[in-house]
């Protein structure tokens, strides 16, 4: 109890700086008042949208790039989240129930008699295209994985013009594949993007897909590029400026479920979320952030004509760490080292006093919330305790300095040792880049800053840093032998990453996966991993176990994704999607 009493010191301390309350007065637009026409949505604070290919390069990995902007263009094959549940939504699906042969070694998909904004039918074809372009250029999208798609696809057959079967090169759980596979087609107009057959092969793939992400490096054209105006979703771009003022108006050609019923749908950019706050007070947005220092001010902004709707997302939170940095890989490829850590994050404080009670604790690969049947960790393997993490470093060969610098004192790779790569007097030290567009994660960092050092002597410096610059240096590729693409240490980018449908972690934890930021790398991890992929609960629960014990990433609370405001009488936004997307055609104005 003493221990814990002194971390609550510590912490309290540091958020007593910064965390502050607003307060004023203001009336929002109500009643008659509310422009019916149009939809304003704030974007996350600090985030603009600036990618618009829906094939995503690893630099622009991230929810703000698709399930906010790209998606509500190009429908992927099937949509993840129905309402706020982490399941696929059939009615916004492009195509029918998947029907796998009994061997589990082939589908059949069945498109939905669905067409283009240009009016040109979608088809086999355009699935082919996607698939296509991503065997040929793997590494180049963001949700590769070596062995999965495309790598699992033996053959592609189209049936016919609305009809394809995919034979595997091995069995799959259906659950599995139609989650976490099939979810990541997103089928592109191979006759407004194509270029004839050239798809079909290596190098006419490579130089289609290279001319497509260079029209998506322009984001100045976004809104007046022909090229993206033949899209397959219910809205289509109007108006785009590189500050993040985006206008998205109705697909009037869109043929599938849950047409727009506003003229327009804008997204607004916030430069801090204090600015988003002043609106949100102003009425000049119908869904915002409230932020969670100010979270004592929601009785005020329901009286104002909002409802408060926390945003929970189907991430794991964490703090990513780089195995190849040259400096701090060695320490962090240290099982105890990350355990000893871990021992210093006290979730439950955490999300008392720097997120007001909104999160969960996070203690594994599978997420606690929103409720699910998968997870099966429910109690910290390594709960907070300050002599377990002293004990810990002490015992493998360190040089406990709390309140100091902690140094190795015994290098080597035997009992009672450092470990492989650590010198004598090697500092327990790390740098962090942590997002400065969220402040609560930023004085989370700064408090957690204060925890490692004072309890355990180990230097943690924060470094703020904007969310797109954390994403473009976390996952630029490296290897042990060439780090130089990635120097950076530690990183917190703010939201987490999201888990597939079926959460068996293969592109985050997987040592091929193209999530894993800080290139974790465990032959027992991808063994159990691949296991899952194929098996059923038991396997899926050795995965989740391990990797709880493993500590791959130090876990953080996972909050709330947003403290969201909606405005009364906007119908259907508050059931907000857990992987951070946004289905506006579903939301609709109170007669």
């Amino acid at each position: 109890m003493r221990f814990r009493r002194s971390a609550r010191i510590v912490l309290t301390a540091v958020l007593a700086a910064g965390l502050t309350a607003c307060s004023g007065s203001g009336s929002g637009a109500q009643g008659d008042d509310i422009d019916r026409d149009v939809i304003r949505f704030a974007e996350f604070p600090g985030v603009v949208p600036n990618w618009i290919l829906p094939i995503t390069d690893p630099g622009h990995n991230g929810s703000p790039n698709t399930m906010q902007f790209s998606f509500l263009m190009w429908r992927p094959l099937f949509w993840r989240g129905n309402g706020a549940e982490p399941t696929l939504d059939e009615r916004l699906a492009l195509a029918e129930e998947p029907a796998y042969a009994d061997d589990k070694r082939s589908v059949t998909v069945k498109l939905h008699d669905y067409n283009w904004s240009d009016g040109k039918p979608i088809t086999s074809r355009d699935v082919e295209f996607w698939i296509n372009l991503i065997k040929h250029n793997p590494t180049r999208w963001s949700g590769y994985v070596k062995g999965n798609i495309p790598d699992n696809i033996d053959t592609f057959e189209a049936v016919d013009d609305k009809t394809f079967k995919l034979t595997l090169t091995e069995p799959v759980s259906a659950d599995w594949f139609t989650g976490n596979q099939l979810s990541l087609i997103v089928p592109l107009p191979h006759h407004a993007w194509g270029n004839g057959d050239d798809d079909r092969t290596e190098a006419g793939a490579k130089a289609v897909l290279d001319r497509l992400m260079e029209e998506s490096k322009k984001p100045a054209e976004y809104a007046t590029n022909p090229l993206w105006k033949t899209v397959s979703g219910p809205w289509t771009l109007s108006k785009y400026t590189t500050d993040g003022h985006i206008t998205f108006v109705p697909n009037n050609a869109y043929t599938g479920p849950a047409k727009p019923t506003v003229k327009r749908f804008e997204q607004v950019p916030f430069t801090t979320e204090d600015a988003a706050f002043n609106a949100l007070v102003a009425g000049d947005i119908d869904v915002g952030p409230l932020p969670f220092k100010n979270l004592n001010q929601r009785e005020r902004l329901e009286k104002d004509g909002y409802t408060f709707v926390p945003w929970r997302n189907w991430t794991v939170n964490y703090l990513a760490l780089n195995y190849n940095n040259p400096e701090t890989g060695p320490l962090v490829r240290q099982t105890y080292i990350r355990q000893a850590m871990q021992s210093l994050i006290d979730q439950p404080l955490i999300i008392d006093k720097v997120f007001n009670g909104q999160g969960a604790q996070q203690y594994g690969p599978i997420p606690l919330e929103p409720a699910n049947p998968y997870a099966t960790v429910k109690n910290a393997p390594f709960p907070y305790d300050e002599n377990k993490a002293v004990t810990l470093l002490r015992d493998n060969g360190w040089d406990v300095k709390p309140g100091g610098q902690t140094t190795c004192k015994s290098p080597g790779t035997g009992p009672g040792q450092c470990g492989e790569g650590i010198e004598a007097g090697t500092p327990l030290a790390f740098e962090a880049i942590v997002t400065s567009n969220r402040r609560p994660v930023l004085l989370e960092m700064q408090s957690q800053q204060s925890v490692f050092q004072q309890k355990a002597g180990i230097a943690f410096q924060v470094q703020p840093t904007p969310f797109a610059q954390i994403i473009t240096e976390a996952f630029a590729p490296c290897t042990r032998e060439k780090p130089d693409g990635c120097p950076w240490q530690t990183a917190v980018w703010g939201g987490g990453s999201n888990v597939q449908p079926y959460p068996t972690g293969e592109q985050l934890f997987h040592s091929t996966g193209s999530s894993n930021a800080g290139h974790y790398s465990d032959p027992k991890a991808d063994e159990l991993i691949e296991a899952s992929i194929t098996g059923g609960p038991e396997e899926l629960k050795a995965f989740e176990e391990y990797l709880a014990q493993q500590v791959p990433v130090l876990w953080v609370p996972n909050p709330s994704y947003q403290l969201s405001m909606v405005r009364n009488g906007l119908q259907g936004a508050d059931g907000q999607n857990p992987y951070s997307g946004v289905t506006p055609e579903l939301w609709n104005w109170k007669k």
